[in-house]
């Protein structure tokens, strides 16, 4: 009498029902499939969309880029102007009034200067006693700002600003740009890593470019540790 191999339940689900043995393999397989599916089309989604997004910032990313790393193509021009302050009457007595810091109106002439000029992020205030002058100074990308308040009533802003290449190049690097535009450089960075992560996921659901696109990819990784190590000064200690 030959044994019997398949007494277990499984076993004998397995010889009177053979389909349903492969049935939870297949509903396995489709699943994750479809989610395989799902992954690239969210890929494909963000790797489009994001792009459009971006397009403006990296054309500004790349061309300030170039412009400062060669800083001597162009002109450092910049222009230095001083202009009169109109102070109302009141505000006027108050700075006359003024033997400290603490006794100047500096929240109404803060406000003054962000309404009029636009001045918004203030670097220090000091006041000058010998001088008899209240000074803000406000520094901004590619210049500067300083409005001086004197105690005998006169004010006036002198001002620094550069051309639109150098304003482009201190945007670049976020000098003197403000909390904002500080958010836009981390958000555009973050924006790129997607971008980048979605074209990778989208180059490895395609079988014809697999193969030479990760080759690319490593490389484009590993050449600028290449360049680096043979080519650009540093200590090696």
């Amino acid at each position: 009498m030959s044994q019997n191999t398949t007494s277990t339940p499984s076993g004998l689900l397995k010889v009177y029902f053979p389909s349903i043995s492969t049935v939870g393999k297949t509903r396995s397989k489709t699943k994750s499939t479809s989610r395989l599916k799902a992954l690239y089309k969210l890929a494909r989604v963000i790797h489009i969309y994001i792009s459009m997004v971006l397009l403006g910032l990296l054309v500004f990313f790349c061309l300030s880029g170039i412009f400062l790393n060669h800083n001597d193509w162009f002109e450092k021009s910049y222009q230095d102007r001083s202009v009169p302050l109109v102070l109302s009457t009141d505000v006027k007595k108050a700075i006359k009034k003024s033997q400290t810091l603490g006794d100047a109106p500096v929240t109404e002439l803060q406000r003054y200067l962000a309404e009029e000029y636009r001045l918004t992020h203030l670097n220090q205030v000091q006041f000058d006693s010998e001088m008899g002058e209240l000074i803000f100074d406000y520094q901004l990308p590619a210049g500067y700002a300083t409005a001086y308040f004197t105690t005998d009533g006169e004010a006036t802003l002198e001002y620094r600003k550069g051309s639109w290449i150098t304003i482009m190049n201190d945007l670049h690097k976020g000098r003197h740009s403000g909390p904002v535009w500080s958010w836009v450089i981390d958000l555009s960075a973050v924006f790129m890593l997607l971008f980048s992560l979605a074209g990778l996921i989208i180059l490895v659901q395609n079988k014809k470019y697999r193969g030479i696109g990760l080759i690319l990819g490593a490389l484009g990784i590993a050449l600028p540790f290449f360049i680096y190590w043979l080519w650009v000064p540093f200590i090696h200690h």
